[in-house]
């Protein structure tokens, strides 16, 4: 199933609301004929279109007044110009003007205004800047915010970017009701948001959003499962569970596909954990990999390792897979599907520095317990630790590196929740410059920037009991429009 619409005839929206002239042009220059047009997939892009002069340096500025227009944005020297309007907040009025200089002349259109929508479901963070070394506060960060990651069918889901110094929507993608999504991505190769998400009727589907709203997809790909992401130009990977039946139950293990984004019905398998990790043999690890799994709805199925990550490193065009139930780390040839090593867990290749093994039993599992994780490099990774077997039971942010040649790992840095409270699904750390780091509280519907001294720099809270999936700091939306100049 695919759904794609481009935004192309401008003409055809009515135009804008023109307030009293701003008179900062000339009556004998004549004005630009600008029109526009939101988005009709994400409501607070709005698209500006005009003819400029020939050999004209054209732009676009806005404000929240019309005396005061103090945002521009990037710079065209198109004839005919088509400019995007990003990080307009919601439920605003905004006033915009065309902009277009031919030496020492300037060409404007009139003022005009526009009314960003005010978004349901998602509404602005509560904002707290504790420390002016934030780093959030200069952008924006790109999360997903659901009522529930498991309300199946009563599921709203809200893919959004949020300017981080108050909290406010700038960007938003409402996924259709019932859809969830945990893992939205950023592609290297393109001006787009990726995502996995599973709807109402159990289809799988890999969603494509682009930045200025000007086009979006959704095709069914075979039982994906938390991750979909780019890794080659066009080519998606994707984890998704492999059902094997037998006259006592059915078991679940994690395969990693990869197909073209055209050709999603015919996926390649480029690692099955059944055969390639655990040779047919089912792992005793934890209870909950000996009990039906608390993640399925429908129909038992006992979960061997719940892989939950799926992290591209395009340098050495590595696939790296986390085993939430296993506790392990597979790194895996993208090229060949070979299985590399095994960090962590009952048949891992590593030890600590002193010989000393990393994982006994669930219950002493080091440097962590049934985690997830987004930000990995080569050498070394941050990871939400979920902590589901330390007694005491402990959630937060774990730092782990590691040496292929020695085979040894290590904990690096770790910054347990201030409040000692457990995050039981999901939960996500980035770096950030200055060695910060952006972590999201799932189940608390809390994201923070803490520094490696463990001090709350800055933090944002989502309203009632809506959820937080994985997050990305962004810290410029035309630089992610356009991916050649990130």
């Amino acid at each position: 199933m695919t759904r794609i619409a481009l935004l192309l005839l401008f003409a055809c929206h009515p135009k804008p609301s023109v307030p009293p002239d701003s008179g900062n042009a000339s009556s004998t220059v004549p004005r630009l004929d600008a029109t526009a047009a939101p988005s009709p997939f994400i409501p607070s892009v709005l698209h500006v279109s005009w003819t400029a002069p020939d050999g004209a340096d054209s732009r676009v500025r806005w404000g929240l007044s019309a005396d005061v227009l103090d945002q521009i944005t990037p710079r065209s020297q198109a004839t005919d110009v088509q400019q995007p309007i990003l990080g307009l907040p919601a439920d605003t009025v905004v006033f915009w003007q065309a902009v277009s200089d031919v030496q020492d002349q300037e060409y404007t259109s009139s003022i005009a205004e526009y009314t960003v929508p005010a978004p349901d479901l998602v509404s602005s963070l509560a904002v707290t800047i504790h420390d002016d070394s934030a780093i959030l506060p200069s952008g924006y960060f790109l999360g997903s915010t659901t009522n529930g990651f498991r309300a199946g069918d009563q599921a709203l889901t809200r893919v959004v970017i949020w300017r981080a110094s108050d909290g406010v929507p700038v960007w938003w993608f409402n996924a259709d009701p019932g859809v969830v999504t945990l893992s939205p991505s950023l592609s290297k190769h393109r001006p787009e948001v990726h995502f996995e998400a599973v709807s109402a009727n159990n289809d799988d589907l890999a969603y494509r959003v682009r930045i200025d709203g000007m086009s979006q997809s959704a095709n069914v790909i075979l039982g994906a499962h938390h991750v979909v992401l780019e890794t080659l130009p066009q080519q998606w990977a994707w984890l998704a569970l492999r059902f094997t039946e037998s006259a006592e139950r059915l078991d679940g293990t994690d395969v990693i596909y990869q197909a073209s984004f055209d050709d999603t019905a015919s996926p390649t398998v480029l690692l099955d954990t059944y055969d390639d990790v655990f040779a047919g043999q089912p792992p005793n690890t934890c209870d909950h990999n000996q009990q039906p799994s608390p993640f399925s709805t429908t129909v038992d199925v006992y979960e061997w390792a719940h892989s939950n990550s799926l992290i591209y490193v395009p340098d050495t065009d590595d696939l790296y897979v986390g085993g939430r139930f296993v506790d392990s780390l597979w790194k895996v040839d993208r090229a060949t599907g070979t299985l590399e090593w095994q960090l962590g867990g009952p048949n891992g290749d590593f030890t600590d520095p002193d010989g000393n093994s990393l994982w006994t039993s669930a219950a002493d599992s080091r440097p962590w317990s049934h985690a997830h994780l987004t930000d990995l490099w080569d050498g070394g990774a941050l990871l939400f630790d979920n902590g589901d077997h330390y007694s005491p039971r402990e959630s937060g942010v774990v730092e782990v590196a590691w040496d292929e040649a020695s085979r040894t790992a290590w904990e690096v840095w770790r910054y347990p929740h201030p409040n000692n409270a457990i995050i039981p699904i999901v939960g996500d750390a980035r770096r950030l410059p200055e060695d910060h780091v952006l972590i999201s509280w799932t189940t608390l519907g809390q994201v923070t920037e803490v520094n490696r001294d463990g001090d709350l720099l800055w933090e944002a809270q989502l309203p009632g009991n809506l959820q937080m999936g994985r997050v990305r700091y962004i810290p410029d939306l035309y630089a992610l429009a356009n991916p050649t100049n990130r």
